[in-house]
């Protein structure tokens, strides 16, 4: 059920992605991609600086959707 949350992210970021790419070009938007999955990623594992719940997982799992949209789509 985890799995879900991620392409919940990435058809959320489907409906943003015309205006922020846009804004920013494709370079761009493509770096804001990587930062979110960058930042994203540390949510999945056992990190010290956030607690290892599932909350957090859903939440990482769901951004790391959202950002994969930013790397592939331009």
């Amino acid at each position: 059920m985890r799995f879900v949350f991620q392409i919940i992210g990435y058809f959320l970021a489907l409906q943003v992605l015309n205006k922020v790419n846009s804004i920013l070009g494709n370079k761009l938007t493509m770096m804001v991609g990587l930062c979110i999955n960058l930042t994203s990623v540390l949510l999945l594992c056992p990190v010290s600086q956030f607690p290892q719940t599932w909350y957090t997982v859903i939440i990482g799992m769901t951004f790391i959707g959202f950002g994969g949209v930013f790397i592939t789509v331009p």
